[in-house]
């Protein structure tokens, strides 16, 4: 406690965003944004996506790209699916007509290749429009461990 009854700065735990920003230190390459409770880390090349975190009383959403995302309770599995997404782990199926984007595969890498791990749909899109697949990889050597901290 500090004079005034509030916790000291050194006693307070990290939260989710400041976790994700210290690991991020080890990667100079990667540009990322804080925005009130949401951290965004860029593409990190033309071929890649961004991954991006949000924190809303102590749930999380993490998502790639703008469209797929995933819903956790718990702060761990949001952190690793954050990881993963930066890793060459992951790689994003992205649909679209004409402009619009409207269908998000991921995919994890097994032994054997590719299998899909969850798809994201918009269903009001131009579906008129020509269909184009556009495929999305992070390609950093990210594995954090964040069970051990």
């Amino acid at each position: 406690m500090n004079e005034e009854g509030g916790e000291d700065a050194e006693t307070m735990p990290m939260t989710t965003i400041e976790k994700i920003v210290e690991r991020l230190q080890k990667y100079p390459n990667l540009k990322y944004r804080v925005e009130a409770n949401t951290i965004t880390v860029e593409a990190p090349s033309a071929r890649g996506f961004c991954v991006w975190l949000r924190e809303e009383r102590g749930k999380y959403v993490v998502g790639y790209d703008e469209g797929w995302h995933e819903h956790f309770e718990d702060e761990t599995g949001a952190l690793m699916c954050f990881a993963y997404g930066l890793s060459a782990e992951a790689k994003l199926v992205i649909s679209r007509r004409g402009k619009t984007c409207y269908c998000w595969t991921l995919e994890g890498r097994t032994n054997d290749g590719w299998a899909k791990v969850g798809t994201i749909r918009r269903w009001l899109f131009p579906f008129w429009r020509r269909k184009e697949v556009v495929y999305r990889q992070n390609f950093e050597n990210i594995m954090w461990n964040w069970s051990r901290g």
